[in-house]
């Protein structure tokens, strides 16, 4: 949520801490807690909203607690819960929006509830409701922004609604919009996220797009520009699932390799504190793998590493001296090489994505997956 958090243990328990003034964490007081505690059991999905929580039980019931100001717990009250309270039935999905949720029915029925100055409920006015509103039938996901909905079809088709003013929405406009539109026509789709301000999409052939604010970097295209239509985010392949934290995006690939990109002054890329990420950079367990001996290049800000008797610049792509190691570079990403005195026609084995490539003199160049289809890419400059 905006400033606590929620834990799913494996036996169905939920723990909370952080900030409580609205009782978001459930436990029936309103103290702040800086260490989890215990607050449902029996529970087979969490959702942390701005100031709220949502459980789903193993029973379909949805349970929530917290802020209730425009009656997002669902609960058809306006009154803040400090003990989880029942919302609705028959659920297997939810998303918690900063003020306002969706929730799935088993039957395939979407329904939202709370906030709605943005049009956010699809309900096509701005009236907040405190009663669950049908918004759409035959849906397989959906991902609740700050204040904009994002619906994804049986049939792969994705609608969006609510605030479109840094362009969320991905319609090509900033006009929001208080009833659903397609957005992407043509163009399947197999997973949704929200951001705050921003979206995430993953098209079925693996690849990710996003639209919206970028101001940190959070769509990984690259640009630091916001984005009204849905631009492909770097290097990333084979994604399965997708998440959009307030700023900053998250991705995880088939391989098992997870990413992140975007603005990361409290380390919430999980690669140390290192200055924001405009495109997608490799993690590892939380942390960014890499030899001793790492250095920036101060001219264009690109990591090259150094020693061993051996060298890698990002910025021009080149090998001089080269024996074999392993190295990591934020444009292209972990991979091996070896080799004496490599300037162009090296082949490295791009290790953690499990890729052959072919650098040429100018730090472009191609590489094979592994299943024989060929792409590109560039190490020496956007």
């Amino acid at each position: 949520g905006d400033n606590h958090s929620l834990f799913l243990k494996t036996d169905g328990s939920v723990w909370a801490c952080g900030l409580n003034d609205r009782g978001q964490l459930g436990d029936g007081t309103d103290t702040t807690r800086i260490s989890p505690v215990q607050v449902m059991t029996d529970v087979t999905a969490i959702a942390a909203g701005g100031d709220h929580s949502l459980f789903l039980k193993s029973d379909g019931t949805v349970w929530a607690s917290g802020d209730n100001q425009y009656g997002q717990l669902g609960d058809r009250t306006t009154e803040d819960r400090f003990t989880p309270v029942p919302a609705l039935i028959d659920i297997q999905a939810m998303s918690a929006g900063g003020l306002h949720n969706l929730f799935l029915k088993k039957n395939g029925i979407l329904w939202s509830v709370g906030s709605n100055f943005f049009g956010q409920l699809g309900n096509g006015n701005n009236t907040s409701s405190v009663n669950p509103y049908k918004l759409m039938t035959d849906v397989a996901g959906m991902a609740a922004g700050y204040y904009h909905t994002l619906i994804l079809k049986k049939d792969g088709t994705v609608w969006a609604c609510g605030n479109n003013l840094n362009g969320q929405l991905g319609d090509g406009g900033t006009e929001s919009k208080a009833s659903p539109v397609q957005i992407m026509s043509g163009v399947g789709i197999s997973a949704v996220a929200a951001g705050w301000y921003h979206s995430l999409f993953i098209r079925e052939d693996g690849r990710v797009v996003a639209t919206g604010d970028n101001e940190f970097g959070q769509l990984g295209d690259g640009t630091w520009r916001m984005q009204t239509n849905p631009k492909q985010v770097w290097y990333v392949r084979d994604a399965f699932a997708i998440a959009g934290g307030s700023t900053f995006s998250l991705y995880l690939t088939e391989d098992g390799s997870a990413w992140s990109v975007g603005q990361n002054d409290t380390g919430q890329l999980g690669i140390g504190i290192q200055p924001d990420k405009g495109r997608p950079v490799f993690v590892r367990d939380g942390i960014m793998t890499r030899p001793e001996g790492w250095v920036r290049d101060p001219q264009h800000g690109y990591e090259y590493y150094m020693g061993n008797g051996w060298s890698f610049n990002a910025t021009m792509g080149f090998i001089h001296e080269a024996a074999s190691g392993w190295l990591y570079n934020e444009k292209v990403g972990y991979f091996y090489f070896s080799g004496t005195d490599i300037q162009q026609g090296a082949w490295i084995y791009l290790g953690e994505t499990k890729r052959w490539a072919w650098l040429t003199e100018s730090g472009s160049g191609w590489f094979y997956y592994l299943n024989g289809t060929r792409d590109s890419f560039r190490t020496s400059g956007p």
